[in-house]
Formats: structure tokens, C-alpha cells, sequence
């Protein structure tokens, strides 16, 4: 994994977040601590899996296997993501990415950052709310290992 508090990109930085934990839930801690454990077996692997989505949905509205959260977890992981390698991870057609990436700019989720060395780039970066209380989540998670 990449810088967790992120980092510059195509000329781009993303704001860093403060790793100061903000309200997620202990059992997501958890749930997500399950699903980086090696040791499980296929069958508890899914089951956490599906414990950890219940969470995410309850919490935030979207589930671990969505769209909206494969590219808020790639984003962290990479301190931001120039929208191009967006749209290829994706697999989405082009307008359902465009359409996704409005969606979730609109909800106050991303923001798109111009590149200070080609205006043509722009880098998708998590608003530093969210991305405290995605990271705070993966800290825990990474703790109860």
C-alpha cells in the first residue's frame, strides 16, 4: 500500500488528513481486521467479508463492493488517483465513471485537484473527512491483527 495520508501525483497533492480517529465504528474495525487476517479459512474470509459490508452500509450509505467504495479505497491507497487510471481500474463505461465520479464529487466525498505541471491532469482526492474516518478505520483494523 501506498502513503496512506497522501502524497503528490502527477504534480498534484492531495491535502494530508490528521490520523486522529473520527467516529467509525469498532465493529468495522474489526470486520475489516478479519478480512486482512491470512489465517482464515474461505468461509470465514466471506463471512467477514458480508459482516463488514452490513457495517459500510450502515455507516455510510455504500457497500465494500460498490463502485463508490473500490474507488475511495484505490484513492487512499495512493494518496490520489489521476482520473484516467480511474477509469481504467474502473471497468465502467465511460459515462458511468463520468457519472460516478459526479455522483460522489456532488456529495462532497472527492474533489478533483488540476496538476501544477499539465493542465490537462486532474487527480481525484478524498475530502479530508472522509478520508480520516476511512484511514482511522484502517489503522484499527490494522491494530487488532
Amino acid at each position: 500500500m501506498g502513503d496512506l495520508g497522501g502524497n503528490k501525483l502527477s504534480g498534484v497533492e492531495c491535502a494530508k488528513s490528521s490520523s486522529k480517529p473520527n467516529g467509525v465504528s469498532q465493529p468495522l474495525s474489526l470486520a475489516l481486521a478479519n478480512l486482512l487476517n491470512k489465517e482464515v479459512g474461505l468461509l470465514e474470509y466471506a463471512a467477514s467479508a458480508v459482516a463488514a459490508d452490513k457495517i459500510v452500509i450502515k455507516n455510510y450509505g455504500i457497500g465494500l463492493y460498490s463502485h463508490e467504495f473500490r474507488l475511495i479505497f484505490h484513492v487512499l491507497a495512493n494518496g490520489g488517483m489521476a482520473i484516467k487510471d480511474a477509469a481504467l481500474f474502473s471497468m465502467l463505461s465511460h459515462r458511468a465513471f463520468y457519472e460516478l465520479l459526479k455522483r460522489m464529487e456532488n456529495d462532497g466525498i472527492i474533489y478533483l485537484a488540476k496538476s501544477n505541471t499539465d493542465r490537462r491532469v486532474k487527480t481525484i482526492c478524498l475530502v479530508k473527512n472522509h478520508e480520516t474516518e476511512f484511514l482511522a478505520a484502517i489503522r484499527r483494523a490494522r491494530d487488532c491483527k
